[in-house]
């Protein structure tokens, strides 16, 4: 499964990024600014969009919409 965070670059966020790597799950953070993708731990990517530019939210493909926690 793959799974997009987003606010993974936050300080709640980080530690969901941080869990779920933990569990060696496939993890994407999206971010609004390549600052922040670098800063990202191993194994972690980044994707940039913005949820107010519908023009970016392609990000979000091949994602699972699943709003049950595993």
């Amino acid at each position: 499964m793959k799974i997009l965070v987003v606010g993974g670059t936050g300080t709640v966020g980080s530690e969901v990024v941080r869990q779920l790597k933990a569990r060696n799950e496939s993890v994407s953070v999206l971010t609004r600014s390549a600052e922040h993708v670098s800063k990202l731990p191993p194994g972690v990517s980044g994707v940039i969009g913005d949820l107010l530019d519908p023009s970016t939210l392609g990000v979000f493909a091949g994602c699972d919409f699943s709003t049950q926690a595993a």
